[in-house]
């Protein structure tokens, strides 16, 4: 069976494109679900409705690739769970149809490319990291202010607060100052630990 899905981003947009295209392809405009939704967001309710519903054998078709994915890397991993449920996928767009040896050899492709894409990202995040060790950058979290360390371990010394009240205080983490404390052999013995993890 054939089913088209529509999206629009806002109200103030229309699906008349869309549905034309669906329905010029030959889909039953009541197999057409249609959706109110931005692209940005990973959980689109009536997408995700009309996927769990659908059956090997079935054809999905869209007017692009954007209607149902965030990213082509988004777009990919839905093409997959499509074709290990036997349904076929067709953007109109971009004249994908899964089930034809060139739809594969495009979908192969743009897989390819995302692949590449991610690996040339590494590849120059590496890059910057190696530019700025030797510019003298030191990365990493950036160190606790030291007046801010000496301020947390007096209030510390003081036992007029609990350590997870100095940290609100202070602004030095609870983990932060537990090691400070340890490094001038300050914290109290039978303490109980107050960071997350204790």
């Amino acid at each position: 069976m054939l089913f088209g899905y529509s999206r629009i981003s806002t109200k103030k947009q229309s699906h008349d494109r869309q549905v034309d295209a669906l329905l010029h392809y030959g889909v039953d405009a009541d197999q057409i679900e249609k959706e109110i939704c931005s692209g940005t967001k990973k959980d689109k309710p009536i997408f995700s409705a009309l996927l769990g519903k659908l059956r090997s054998g079935d054809r999905l078709v869209v007017e692009e690739f954007s209607r149902i994915g965030r990213s082509t890397r988004h777009v990919l991993d839905i093409i997959e769970q499509l074709d290990m449920k036997g349904v076929e996928f067709v953007s109109l767009s971009e004249k994908i149809e899964t089930k034809t040896p060139m739809g594969r050899l495009m979908v192969a492709f743009l897989a390819a490319m995302c692949e590449f894409e991610a690996a040339v990202t590494r590849e120059r995040v590496i890059e910057g990291l190696e530019v700025a060790k030797s510019n003298g950058v030191k990365l990493g979290r950036k160190p606790t202010d030291p007046k801010k360390l000496d301020a947390a371990v007096k209030l510390y010394q003081s036992r007029a607060y609990s350590v997870r009240g100095i940290a609100k205080l202070s602004g030095v983490s609870v983990a932060t100052l537990y090691r400070e404390l340890d490094r001038r052999g300050l914290r109290r013995r039978g303490e109980i630990d107050e960071s997350p993890q204790g």
